[in-house]
């Protein structure tokens, strides 16, 4: 029988999944890790041709599923990468890649 708290962290990961589940997405989280250090907002909605709101969208549903996190400085709005949700998410499918028993 599966338990409950295995059960939240699949939950989490499914979240995960979802939000990764967009091409606009994938190319945010892309664009956040190739940057090396906290991207700007406006930054990264310069590199779309989509309009804020729409970036403002994708940032907010990659925020919700812990994919990335955001720090104000000033007026701007500073996003890095939440490595350990991502770690989490390798683990499990490198789970799901090896053989049963191993």
């Amino acid at each position: 029988m599966i338990d409950t708290p295995q059960i939240a962290q699949h939950n989490a990961l499914v979240a995960c999944c979802k939000a990764l589940a967009s091409p606009i997405r994938m190319s945010i989280v892309g664009l956040i890790h190739a940057a090396n250090e906290p991207l700007c907002a406006c930054d990264i909605e310069q590199s779309f041709d989509l309009s804020q709101p729409t970036i403002s969208h994708h940032l907010r549903i990659l925020r919700d599923a812990g994919i990335i996190a955001a720090t104000s400085r000033g007026t701007n709005v500073y996003y890095h990468i939440e490595r350990a949700k991502l770690t989490a998410l390798v683990c499990c499918i490198e789970q799901f890649a090896q053989p049963n028993g191993v």
